[in-house]
């Protein structure tokens, strides 16, 4: 977990060292100078409002299953404490991992299949957000080719959730030893249509905030996309900084943003201060999931039973 960690940090450094070549430094600082306070505000608290509207989201699927009896604030915690450690964990275990423990200590399997299933949900919802704002406003600053990736994320997650559970089912009777494990995972992707119309209204409203933030900083920082091109371009961006190849997405959502909107909609200038405002905030809701491990303890705990269960191999082989 570690050397990917710092692999990780090492490719976000390489590809922020290359944007900065590219860069000039004087117009950067003017850049970031004439942006208001109130939008870097804004957008720290718009930031901070989201992840709390997606942690209900995780919330709702967790309580689907009526095996997980949790209040909201304890998965609020679990969600901020886990983005704490995707952020400063240092790879010593991975914030989605944590996340699932403390929101199922009694099953790990169970709790980590319901922010897979958070995840997967969110992404599906992205990309056909993305699909449908090209089809509505004109995709002709988007290649097919990003149309068919989107369209081909949407239809794997829909068809994985819906066929899924019985593809698991003939595997699981096949190899019995499994039945448990499979029982646990299925149970964390909900099939119930009220709940899955639930989480994708509220998944759709929290992509819409993303979205609105990005032109809200874009016009901070002297740049006027339209809002409608950001509906067709944010969730590319999004989705290929979700990717775990870079830090939080440091680098990889940089590279992007230069390749949607410069020339025209916006200087390098102008994105590399969109990237930073945007980290800055991401940073900021982490460092909260720090202080809410620090008071609950909750984060101590699920590291020590993550070393014990390390150890458990050994004994028994020992």
């Amino acid at each position: 977990m570690k050397s990917k960690f710092f692999i990780r940090i090492v490719i976000s450094l390489l590809m922020i060292l290359i944007i900065l070549q590219s860069l000039s430094f004087s117009q950067f600082i003017t850049v970031l100078k004439s942006t208001p306070f109130f939008v870097v505000a804004a957008a720290v608290v718009g930031y901070l409002i989201g992840q709390v509207i997606s942690a209900y989201k995780w919330y709702l699927i967790i309580s689907a299953e009526s095996s997980i009896n949790l209040k909201f604030s304890k998965v609020l915690s679990a969600y901020f404490i886990g983005m704490y450690v995707n952020a400063f964990g240092l790879g010593i275990v991975g914030g989605d991992v944590v996340r699932g423990l403390l929101a199922s200590p009694a099953s790990k399997t169970h709790g980590v299949a319901t922010v897979v299933a958070d995840r997967f949900h969110g992404l599906a919802v992205l990309a056909f957000l993305g699909i449908a704002s090209a089809l509505l406003f004109g995709h002709s600053h988007l290649g097919r080719g990003f149309i068919y990736l989107l369209a081909g994320i949407v239809t794997i997650v829909v068809l994985g959730w819906a066929i899924g559970p019985y593809l698991l089912k003939i595997l699981s009777d096949k190899y019995t030893s499994l039945n448990k494990t499979v029982n646990e995972i299925v149970k964390g992707f909900p099939r119930s249509f009220n709940v899955l119309g639930k989480i994708t209204v509220i998944s759709f409203c929290f992509h819409l905030l993303q979205i609105f933030l990005h032109w809200l900083i874009l016009y901070g920082v002297g740049a006027s996309p339209s809002f409608f091109f950001l509906l067709m371009t944010v969730p590319f961006v999004n989705i290929l900084s979700s990717l775990p190849i870079s830090w939080n997405g440091l680098g990889v959502r940089e590279t992007a943003y230069l390749f949607f909107f410069t020339p025209f909609y916006a200087t390098k200038e102008q994105c590399v201060a969109l990237g930073l405002i945007w980290l800055f905030a991401m940073t900021f809701s982490a460092a909260l999931g720090g202080v809410a491990a620090v008071l609950t303890g909750d984060l101590k705990g699920v590291l020590l039973k993550e070393k014990a269960s390390e150890y458990k191999p050994s004994e028994k082989a020992a």
